[in-house]
């Protein structure tokens, strides 16, 4: 439906579907002598038949034009990626990264293992099956290994 306030969207794809029209009918090569040499036939092969086959094609291009600005756009960035060198990226921000990540990993699994071992303190005091003293004791080298690790 017309909608006076899209006019001038109506005019730019009206524009833009001619100039996907032009552009397609000179991309794709028209050789009528081929084509009825392939099918046997005796085709008129004047210069009516092949103004009609460009007319076609200009149509089929202004109704594809959102086609062909995808085609024409994909190929100005494969292009572009073959004459600009991709950029490297520097190997100290991955080393960076990668020690960053180490040193989170490492806090979560030392939180995890502190959560761990209280539970398991307070399992054995429940029991009475050890001394608070020895526990402390316990915890105590086990918290100087792990330090003395890193």
């Amino acid at each position: 439906m017309y909608d006076p306030r899209h006019e001038s969207a109506y005019w730019v794809r009206f524009v833009v579907g001619l100039i996907s029209g032009i552009i397609l009918t000179q991309l794709i090569p028209i050789n009528l002598d081929a084509v009825a040499q392939a099918a046997g036939d005796e085709v008129d092969t004047g210069p009516s038949s092949e103004a009609a086959i460009r007319i076609t094609l200009a149509l089929i291009g202004g109704f594809s034009a959102d086609l062909m600005y995808r085609i024409l756009n994909r190929l100005v960035e494969a292009v572009q990626s073959l004459l600009s060198p991709s950029a490297l990226r520097d190997p100290n921000l991955d080393r960076e990264a990668v020690r960053t990540q180490f040193q989170r990993e490492q806090q979560q699994h030392m939180q995890t293992l502190s959560r761990e071992l209280n539970q398991l303190q307070q399992q054995l005091l429940a029991q009475d099956a050890i001394t608070p003293q020895e526990v402390q004791r316990l915890l105590g080298r086990f918290s100087d290994q792990l330090h003395n690790k890193d």
